[in-house]
């Protein structure tokens, strides 16, 4: 309740809030058998205000956006590959089912660019967040990329690189991100401090404001490390849409395994509209689900 009154950054409160439907759910189930079996009505109140907390809570994720019918300007997907092999992942699965414009991987090699060249420009960063690095790859053609440095309190190593694509005379700007793991071991013994990682929220957030304030269409995608019940979430919608709001998280690559939480997203700022998203979990052998969205200029 703490967390929902007065919503906590960091600490146990803050880190329950990621977890809650799990915590709160495992609570009421461990209750449930022994009030009934002790026909304790104390223990059966307990239940029921465990579960009224659970539901205030878990504020599950607000239904996307209308989408438009007709045919997107780009479709763009996100993938975390979590360092394995891109053929045992099943990206070529995915290039070929959902055949995006734009291409944002996290923590993938050398392997998924074979994949990708001949399909795409490839831009390959393996020096970014977690090893064996970042790609990104447009079939649109690239006008400028960059990557961004500012504040450098704010990055332990490149995590955020930009790229503007001529989308058919429309020139868009994307973001791609993979932000720090919001508990660092050097913020131990605190069990949930992530204010690296809401700097670095900070810093994408007023950068991507500020080139939609100069009327660039920009859309911020990949793995933030961020759920959407944070508070730091706040931060980072404040002038863009969140148009991909499918769980994509699991704590194993297995693809029978469901989502458990929502790290992966698409924004999109001022000028653009969402025709469509997808959450491919069914074919995706790494923890994350390729989430895809496409987009059209308004």
């Amino acid at each position: 309740m703490i967390g929902v009154v007065t919503p906590q950054r960091a600490g146990p409160v803050a880190l329950l809030a990621v977890v809650a439907p799990y915590a709160y759910g495992l609570l009421v189930l461990a209750l449930v058998p022994l009030a009934v079996l002790r026909r304790d009505w104390v223990l059966a109140a307990v239940v029921a205000v465990a579960a009224t907390l659970a539901a205030v809570a878990y504020t599950p994720p607000p239904p996307p956006p209308p989408a438009l019918g007709g045919d997107p300007d780009v479709t763009v997907l996100t993938w975390n590959l979590h360092g394995e092999r891109a053929e045992r992942v099943g990206l070529l699965a995915v290039l070929e089912r959902w055949q995006p414009d734009v291409v944002v991987l996290q923590e993938a090699g050398d392997d998924a660019i074979v994949l990708l060249e001949g399909r795409m420009n490839v831009m390959r960063h393996p020096d970014a967040a977690t090893p064996p690095g970042m790609i990104l790859a447009s079939r649109l053609p690239v006008l400028a990329s960059g990557v961004l440095a500012d504040p450098a309190a704010a990055w332990d190593r490149p995590r955020v690189f930009w790229f503007e694509v001529d989308a058919d005379g429309r020139e868009l700007t994307f973001v791609g991100v993979h932000l720090s793991f919001p508990a660092p071991i050097d913020s131990l013994p605190c069990p949930y401090c992530p204010a690296r990682r809401d700097a670095q929220v900070s810093a994408v957030a007023q950068f991507a404001s500020a080139r939609a304030g100069a009327e660039r269409r920009v859309v911020l995608v990949g793995d933030f490390n961020l759920t959407h019940r944070e508070v730091a979430y706040r931060d980072l919608t404040g002038d863009f849409r969140d148009v991909a709001r499918a769980l994509s998280w699991r704590p194993l690559g297995l693809s029978w395994l469901p989502p458990m939480l929502r790290l992966d997203y698409v924004l999109i700022g001022p000028g653009l509209d969402v025709v469509a998203t997808q959450t491919d979990c069914a074919i995706s052998h790494s923890d994350h689900c390729p989430v895809l969205a496409a987009l059209r200029a308004s």
